[in-house]
């Protein structure tokens, strides 16, 4: 009744740049072998990659019968974090790292003006993506995200869950039994 995944490593687009990536085609290969389950968990250590991946590997997981949580064993930054807004849980280590950044492009080869234009026209879409859904994860204000995402903000952990992005904790102390 329960599976888990692991998104650990960079997130890729249709090709693998090392070999250990995750790609969109990957994952939806790997959920589907999953069959008919009530819970998955998907398991993330990654510093992220392509937005676009990102965003495709979260809707399947938002779009999957199962009820979906993901579990930051060690970092969640960049795209990575697109994934873990699409779970309908998010639970984090104390000592985990969250991390949201400006939009950015890597451009290659030479452009023209109105070539860059439209880079910054699909820059200006892409973040307003990305705002909407921290907003609608952490029920912060759309100023308030962009303003963290303008700054590149670094969280632990607990940090994250005060900001809204992290439901739960795990090692809370709480049941720490001190001599």
């Amino acid at each position: 009744g329960s599976a888990e995944l692991l998104l650990y490593g960079d997130i890729a687009g249709e090709k693998s740049w090392y070999g250990d990536e995750v790609t969109p085609k990957a994952f939806a290969e790997e959920l589907n072998a999953l069959g008919a389950v009530a819970d998955i968990t998907v398991r993330i250590n990654s510093g992220g990659g392509d937005v676009f991946s990102a965003q495709a590997i979260g809707n399947m997981l938002e779009q999957h019968p199962a009820r979906v949580t993901a579990r930051i064993d060690g970092v969640c930054a960049s795209a990575a974090t697109i994934v873990a807004c699409h779970c309908g849980k998010v639970i984090a280590a104390n000592d985990s790292t969250y991390m949201i950044h400006p939009v950015r492009m890597g451009l290659f080869g030479y452009a023209d003006a109105e070539t860059l234009r439209q880079y910054i026209d699909a820059i200006t879409t892409i973040r307003e993506n990305i705002i909407g859904l921290y907003a609608a994860k952490t029920g912060r204000d759309r100023d308030e995200v962009a303003g963290w995402m303008d700054e590149t903000s670094w969280w632990t952990g607990p940090q994250a869950k005060e900001n809204g992005f992290v439901d739960e904790l795990t090692n809370n102390g709480e049941d720490a039994v001190v001599e």
